[in-house]
């Protein structure tokens, strides 16, 4: 339904190309992106967001196509998302994981893959690891890249008010779905609902939180909901 989606495309085009969505062009910014408005994704533990992308061109410029967050009310604000690099830099292949516009993880190799080849881009939350993969499914290659954040610093919790989107930074791709997925309101037995210090705000690790200690106790299934006020 695309009244579920905003598109915001100031240097670049989403079009339908058969059963494709043709993403092309961009300017290196994260200011084009198609946003999906129906369900946010950033009070949870744990989410994926995941596309399939077919290669048309490398982006003479630079970049290629990024998935992750964005603020409604300010670009780059509280934002996590992924740039995988499809383009003819030194750094093709490789991804970037970014946090409100700066980059904070890179992968160590590029992928190898050609024009056509089908990549399977994925960037999932796990608790406080952020991780990237990216998997040719046409020849056997595979990278990956992780980031956890310091749970002490008002900076790296998320926004209350942010949506899952594909960011076109450059070139063309054939998009063939984007997916987002959360399997946290499965099962859970509590939920710990507050705002940053719930989240995990002045805890120095992930396991030093209230909602670590107390639920782990116990052995229970629980959620912590907890976001930055």
């Amino acid at each position: 339904n695309l009244n579920d989606y905003t598109v915001v495309q100031p240097s670049s085009s989403f079009t339908l190309s058969g059963s494709y969505l043709r993403v092309n062009g961009g300017d290196g910014t994260f200011n084009n992106y198609i946003r999906y408005d129906t369900y946010g994704g950033t009070i949870l533990q744990n989410w994926t967001y995941e596309t399939i992308i077919k290669p048309v061109d490398k982006a003479v410029g630079g970049y290629g196509i990024s998935i992750g967050t964005i603020n409604i009310n300010a670009i780059a604000s509280s934002e996590w998302y992924c740039l995988l690099r499809l383009d003819n830099h030194a750094d093709n292949g490789k991804m970037h994981i970014y946090r409100s516009g700066a980059q904070v993880a890179t992968s160590t190799t590029g992928l190898t893959y050609s024009v056509g080849d089908r990549l399977k881009f994925q960037f999932n939350k796990t608790g406080m690891t952020y991780t990237a993969t990216v998997t040719n499914l046409t020849t056997p290659d595979t990278e990956t890249v992780s980031y956890s954040p310091a749970l002490n610093s008002t900076t790296e919790t998320t926004s209350t008010t942010s949506k899952p989107a594909l960011y076109s930074n450059g070139g063309i791709q054939d998009i063939e779905y984007f997916k987002y997925s959360s399997t946290d309101y499965k099962n859970s037995q509590l939920a710990f609902i507050g705002d940053s210090i719930t989240e995990g705000y002045v805890a120095t690790l992930q396991s030093q939180r209230f909602s670590n200690i107390f639920a782990d106790q116990g052995n229970r299934k629980w959620l912590n909901i907890g976001t930055q006020s």
